[in-house]
């Protein structure tokens, strides 16, 4: 009887959370964000308020997941994302709440977007404001702005898988993380985030609720430095060693 109250309401906490996570993006993209841009004339400093924001809201709805005991959220070396200024954050994409989770964790962060998302009625505008990267202009036009966003100072989060990990399959990396990376010598900064029981993986529905409090691990590992790959004449051989070199952690 208990395991079926507790699975109820679970179900009702998710939901609300779902609701609330759309309404907030409403209610942010027609008074925050427009807020911000009438105060901030300059670009940047624009955008860098608005991924504060995004930041603050992000870590409030962590909190209240937690309380809500939906989800426990766990770190490891903190200290490191924290120290990061100018980085490529690479991790693994097991479950939709990654990118919640790692922004909620870094006060200032860039990230590449899907055009879906851009344009996306409840989040659109937060995209907008924050100034996110988006993924589907030309490649010279994504390098040029992840390589001055990168040099400015910013820290990029990037999922080299290019989308959720299917649970079960080996973890591929594409190439497009380390080509940035060649491109802007910007240095990395590896996290492995791990959600047990799965959820929220590739093709899984919202509403197919966890039977259990979800743990969220999030780990930060070891900074990379690229200057050693930054010798090699041809970009294609760099772009393919350092690629094997970034999914190393991440095999199991």
């Amino acid at each position: 009887m208990f395991n079926k109250l507790y699975y109820a309401w679970r179900v009702v906490a998710t939901t609300v959370s779902m609701v609330l996570f759309g309404f907030g993006g409403l209610c942010v993209t027609a008074f925050a964000f427009p807020a911000i841009a009438l105060a901030t004339r300059d670009r940047d400093e624009r955008h860098r308020r608005a991924q504060h924001l995004i930041h603050w809201l992000f870590r409030v709805y962590i909190l209240m997941l937690e309380a809500l005991f939906l989800i426990k959220v766990s770190t490891k070396d903190k200290h490191k994302l924290n120290s990061c200024k100018g980085c490529l954050i690479i991790a693994n994409h097991p479950s939709l709440l990654d990118v919640v989770v790692l922004m909620s964790l870094m006060p200032r962060a860039q990230c590449l977007v899907k055009s879906a998302l851009w344009d996306n009625y409840f989040l659109g505008g937060a995209v907008r404001s924050a100034g996110y990267i988006r993924n589907d202009v030309s490649s010279e036009q994504l390098f040029e702005e992840c390589c001055r966003q990168l040099k400015a100072g910013e820290n990029i989060i990037l999922f080299p898988e290019g989308t959720r990990s299917e649970p079960g399959t080996a973890i591929k990396f594409k190439r497009g993380a380390a080509n940035i990376a060649l491109a802007s010598g910007a240095n990395i900064q590896l996290v492995s985030i791990s959600v047990t029981p799965p959820t929220l993986t590739k093709g899984q529905p919202w509403y197919r609720v966890a039977k259990s409090r979800v743990k969220i691990d999030i780990e930060s590992g070891e900074r990379l430095d690229i200057s050693p790959y930054l010798l090699h004449d041809t970009r294609s051989i760099s772009a393919r060693n350092l690629t094997r070199r970034l999914e190393q952690p991440y095999v199991r």
